[in-house]
């Protein structure tokens, strides 16, 4: 029983450890944007990673596509985009997070937002 004061001062230096470096994440997470591109550059996109939506440009290319294949190009880089900042997130998380992590990003995911997916036959993309 002499050993449970020690082991929870171990416990409570590691929580506190693990505070202090979210503490200093935090900074980092709020500036993280992920950014996606049209292979042609007629859609710019870049979002927060929540995958709310803080830029959205479009190129002059933009103009030659028909409204049901810009849409899938505006759908497509935001999937892309949103990607790229979850993963700079879990590149951040991750290392101080370590098995939790897992945890951490099904809790963000929003599981129940299904992936946008094209309609077929609507549409020749071009």
């Amino acid at each position: 029983m002499s050993d449970l004061p020690s082991r929870l001062e171990a416990i409570l230096g590691s929580f506190e450890e693990k505070v202090s470096k979210l503490n200093e994440a935090q900074g980092s997470l709020q500036e993280t944007t992920g950014y996606a591109r049209s292979r042609d550059g007629a859609v710019e996109v870049r979002v927060a990673p929540s995958g709310a939506v803080i830029d959205l440009k479009l190129g002059p290319r933009a103009q030659g596509y028909s409204p049901q294949s810009l849409q899938y190009l505006i759908m497509e880089a935001l999937q892309t985009a949103t990607h790229d900042a979850a993963q700079q997130m879990q590149d951040t998380l991750g290392p101080i997070l370590g098995d939790q992590m897992d945890q951490f990003t099904e809790g963000v995911k929003g599981s129940s937002i299904k992936p946008w997916q094209p309609e077929t036959g609507k549409d020749d993309l071009r």
